[in-house]
């Protein structure tokens, strides 16, 4: 990135007006453009009073730094609290995510796996919620913990593991009890609508949980996805869904050879393995050996 880098941590926030599109065919452009300004304008406002420095605006959405996760977590609550009015008002909803970690400052942005954590969280957060990453949560002080609470799992962007995600809690005691009852099932139904895109040799399958045991191998009877070779089983492993997440399972003689991007290969047998995002899925050989079948596996989540 050249010479003028500096690496620090830093909590990093985003925040997204959600709703701005029917907002701007309801009132016109000149209106609905003066509304969303002002929005973050005040937003502006606010992340410098807790000593916040705006990176950016992209299109609806604010990128900004903090110093410490507590600072860039109270600053998120303010602004929640003092919007949530007027939101309400333009049927506008202020998404916000925040991560924590490391970041690389070059020129004036900023790059790291806490930004694109913190990006990320901010698509979950529809509905004018405040997410913030695991490393985030460890980091803040007794004055903004108090506000988290463990929300969901997801799996970010090149990781093989799901990470757990903490919402921060702004509205009063009643309104939060209200709503902490519908979240598991709230979650619960979003995460039953993910599905995962099978493809190799030309075939495409869109599986879901009512699509689910998926079976691969040499039976034609029993599988719903035929492949020919010597090293592959009559009944080689299956695809099972719960929960929102897909998982594949073993019961072969030579096992599946499994990679995710830069990580190494993965080889199992008899057992099962969590498919988060792409894969590439070798049945009975070591995936440089088989050149004709390789399978990929595409997991998406539903956008909230």
């Amino acid at each position: 990135m050249g010479k003028h880098t500096d690496t620090i941590e830093k909590a990093i926030l985003f925040a997204d007006i959600e709703g701005s599109s029917a907002l701007y065919q309801s009132l016109g452009n000149r209106e609905a453009n003066n509304i969303i300004s002002e929005l973050l304008e005040a937003c502006r406002r606010f992340i410098c009073q807790y000593c916040g420095k705006v990176i950016k605006n992209i299109g609806d959405e604010i990128m900004c730094v903090f110093p410490d996760a507590s600072s860039a977590v109270l600053a998120a609550i303010k602004i929640q609290k003092q919007f949530s009015s007027h939101l309400l008002r333009s049927r506008l909803k202020l998404n916000i995510g925040v991560g924590f970690g490391e970041v690389v400052s070059h020129s004036s942005d900023v790059f790291g796996e806490a930004v694109n954590q913190a990006a990320l969280l901010t698509q979950v957060a529809a509905g004018g919620k405040i997410l913030i990453s695991k490393p985030c949560y460890l980091a803040l002080n007794a004055n903004a913990s108090i506000y988290a609470q463990p929300y969901d799992s997801i799996c970010y962007k090149g990781s093989l593991s799901v990470s757990e995600v903490f919402r921060i809690y702004w509205q009063d005691e009643q309104s939060r009890n209200q709503e902490t009852l519908l979240t598991s099932v709230h979650i619960d139904e979003l995460l039953e609508s993910a599905h995962l895109t099978v493809t190799c040799c030309d075939q495409v399958y869109e599986l879901s949980k009512d699509k689910t045991p998926f079976y691969f191998g040499r039976d034609s009877e029993n599988c719903d996805f035929l492949l020919e070779d010597s090293a592959i089983s009559r009944n080689h492993c299956h695809i099972e869904m719960s929960r929102g997440k897909f998982t594949l399972v073993d019961h072969s003689t030579n096992g599946c050879y499994l990679a995710n991007g830069e990580q190494p290969d993965v080889y199992i047998r008899r057992e099962s393995f969590p498919i988060l995002s792409q894969t590439k899925l070798s049945l009975g050989r070591k995936l440089e050996e088989n050149r004709e079948n390789i399978i990929i596996l595409s997991v998406s989540y539903p956008k909230r």
